[in-house]
């Protein structure tokens, strides 16, 4: 599995594993299930197992959930208020909290962990031997740390700001702790966990961020956890949701927590092919040389190694080793998967090339520069705000700022004699959605094109170093040409951003499209529908909203069901047309034909009655037959690139949740207005 490799025999023993009526297998009706916390894919689903759990626990043990809120504000600098500030003792800055409107107040209460930040709950529905996870390292010397389990025994509240039941001590006692834990005056392994303040961002059900500071004590229900928060664990009665499970690595992660086969109990269906369709090349190569290394290691603990096989690095290493060993050299042992095809490993029959080491002078780039320009960054200067001092005021001077360094996202620098800018804005953005999950990304972006394929192909070796990202950019553009001549002409002519998203997105769909009707749900057609791009534009049959500024979101909300021409064959009334993907798309890609939409941060799709997450990655500009581009970074940082005037590098310009909502529709370069024409969003992982 952890090959992406099963075998039949391997499914069959998984599927002796689900749940079911037949001989051998589990049953729902067992005891040791009761109460176990179940290991699934999605934030969300936890979050809605431990709701339910949480209430079937309290009528099971003949107990009522107790509600217990958090404290929320909105923390602002003091600097900023209107008002005259007193002198404070140190160097403590002044804050002022803001309380929050009711009706926001009650949405964050209502709304799930996984909406805040850093799971931080609005919520806490508790009784007395509720199995609860701590969500925070707290104290490790005591076992408080993250991940760990245990169950509630008491607590002691007070009452907040809203005259809300809160939590002000919350008494634990841990579950199968590492060491036996003694504090004075409580049971052993019973630890006190205190309210903890925290600055996080939350998301509102109109998908827009805001910033609050939340006091909480830091615990899930644990009647469910994500595969990422169970790794490092070992459980005697393991049960496992793999619906959801995006890869052979959430499958894997999953399963291996089991103790014994006679343990792991999976609740439903699977996907085989994601766990047999193998791995890709260079993830197959890296598990090659882990193994190779491990040899290496081996030989050399039991001095079987001769002297000259060594090196400073792994390449190194590994060439002398496959020079000692002879180029026919195999590992004995190797899983069949993980066999090299030609050519895979010819980079270890030569030596690596090694620059010579040199003292740098103090009048040369500092060692940070320098390693970011290795990294493929430019350094840009951004400033950071110090600790104002003890005496403030409105009228005082404004802080002193230090500037900081930071790593500027790279682009691709435009080619002046077949002109590139519709590439390289589009590329931009795509790259750096790719960029820090390649394995992952190759194997979504392969899902959608053979272009996006060669695109994610190609940024692996950019990342080797043995290709330059405008020759990725290139060798794409020439696979475009070959199929299309005419849409994609070399030369100083200018290429169709559409034509350019149709062919890199391609013309696959992900759901359905039906034609039913609104009274008797008959349905009239069905076909194959949702496509990852779409052209954003005003619709007469859409809502009045349209006359004003609107948000994407609302679009793709009126989009979702519309009227349909014609009537039901059957009760003569009105039909509906409904849109829904059963895939999630990795990307969403919208052209944009109206000036009057605001993009959305975040997007929320159903998926098979799941949200599933987009955010906003990238925002194309078009103006004076010139495309350029806006990088919106996983933190929310926007950047702006232009492969003429930024070239290899880009310019910082905030932060999206900082920005107003309008600063995305245009561009302005030295007097020039460009208008966004495309938005790029891409499926995040919660």
């Amino acid at each position: 599995m952890q090959f992406a490799a099963c075998s039949k025999e391997d499914l069959q023993f998984l599927q002796s594993r689900t749940i079911g009526n037949q001989p051998g297998r589990p049953t729902f009706d067992r005891k040791d299930l009761r109460d176990v916390s179940i290991i699934t894919a999605f934030n969300a689903q936890k979050d809605k197992i431990n709701e339910l759990g949480s209430v079937k626990f309290a009528i099971d043990h003949g107990q009522d959930l107790i509600a217990f809120y958090s404290e929320d504000s909105i923390a602002t600098n003091a600097g900023e208020t209107e008002r005259k500030l007193k002198e404070v003792r140190g160097k403590r800055t002044v804050t002022v909290k803001s309380k929050l409107p009711e009706h926001r107040q009650q949405q964050l209460w209502d709304a799930h962990p996984c909406f805040a930040g850093q799971h931080v709950p609005g919520k806490l529905n508790l009784c007395l031997d509720l199995p609860v996870m701590i969500r925070n390292n707290d104290a490790t010397e005591l076992c408080i740390t993250k991940g760990q389990e245990g169950r509630v025994v008491g607590w002691q509240e007070a009452v907040g700001s809203r005259n809300q039941t809160i939590l002000d001590t919350l008494f634990v006692e841990l579950v199968a702790p590492p060491k036996t834990i003694q504090i004075k005056g409580l049971p052993p392994n019973v630890v006190a966990l205190p309210r903890t303040a925290k600055k996080i961002w939350c998301t509102l059900p109109d998908d827009r961020s805001i910033q609050i500071t939340r006091e909480q004590v830091l615990v899930l229900p644990n009647f469910a956890m994500t595969d990422y928060s169970s790794q490092g664990k070992t459980r005697p009665i393991n049960v496992v949701d793999l619906n959801n499970c995006k890869d052979h690595f959430s499958y894997y992660t999953a399963l291996s927590r089991s103790a014994t086969s006679e343990g792991t109990v999976i609740l439903q269906g699977m996907d085989p092919y994601k766990i047999t369709k193998g791995i890709h090349g260079s993830l197959r190569q890296e598990f090659r040389e882990l193994e190779l290394l491990n040899e290496i290691t081996e030989l050399r603990y039991e001095q079987q190694l001769p002297h000259y096989v060594n090196g400073v690095n792994r390449r190194e290493l590994m060439h002398t080793y496959r020079t000692w060993r002879g180029a026919e050299f195999s590992m004995d042992g190797l899983h069949p998967a993980l066999a090299s095809k030609q050519g895979e490993d010819d980079r270890f029959l030569h030596a690596a090339p090694m620059g010579q080491w040199r003292m740098l002078e103090k009048e040369r780039p500092s060692k940070k520069e320098i390693g970011n320009e290795l990294l493929g960054f430019e350094t840009v200067i951004v400033t950071k705000t110090v600790k104002r001092k003890n005496t403030l005021a409105v009228k005082s001077k404004a802080p002193k700022r230090r500037k900081v360094a930071v790593p500027a996202p790279i682009g691709l620098k435009w080619d002046c004699v077949d002109y590139s800018c519709a590439y390289d804005a589009l590329f931009t953005g795509l790259y750096h959605i790719w960029q820090g999950h390649g394995p992952l990304w190759s194997e979504r972006l392969g899902s959608v094109t053979g272009y996006t394929a060669q695109l994610a192909k190609g940024w692996e070796s950019f990342t080797e170093g043995t290709r330059a990202l405008e020759t990725v950019r290139d060798q794409v553009r020439a696979s475009l040409a070959h199929d299309n001549p005419a849409g994609f002409p070399a030369g100083p002519v200018f290429t169709y951003l559409y034509m350019l998203t149709d062919a890199v997105f391609g013309t696959s769909v992900w759901g359905r499209d039906t034609i039913k009707c609104v009274a008797c749900n008959l349905i009239a057609s069905e076909r194959a529908g949702y496509p990852c791009t779409r052209t954003v534009y005003k619709h007469a049959g859409l809502s009045s909203r349209y006359k004003q500024d609107y948000m994407l979101s609302h679009w793709l909300n009126d989009l979702k069901i519309s009227r349909a021409i014609g009537r039901c064959r059957i009760c003569k009334s009105g039909l509906a047309r409904i849109e829904v993907p059963d895939v999630a798309p990795p990307v969403l890609y919208f052209a944009v034909d109206d000036p009057m939409i605001k993009f959305d941060p975040a997007l929320n799709i159903s998926v098979g009655g799941m949200a599933v997450r987009y955010a906003l990655r990238s925002v194309i500009y078009v103006g004076n037959h010139h495309f350029t581009s806006r990088i919106i970074k996983e933190n929310g940082d926007v950047w702006y690139h232009d492969g003429i005037e930024t070239k290899s590098t880009s310019i910082a310009e905030g932060n999206i949740h900082s920005l107003d909502p309008t600063f995305l529709n245009t561009c302005v370069r030295h007097g020039d207005i460009q208008d966004a024409c495309g938005v790029l969003y891409a499926i995040v992982d919660l």
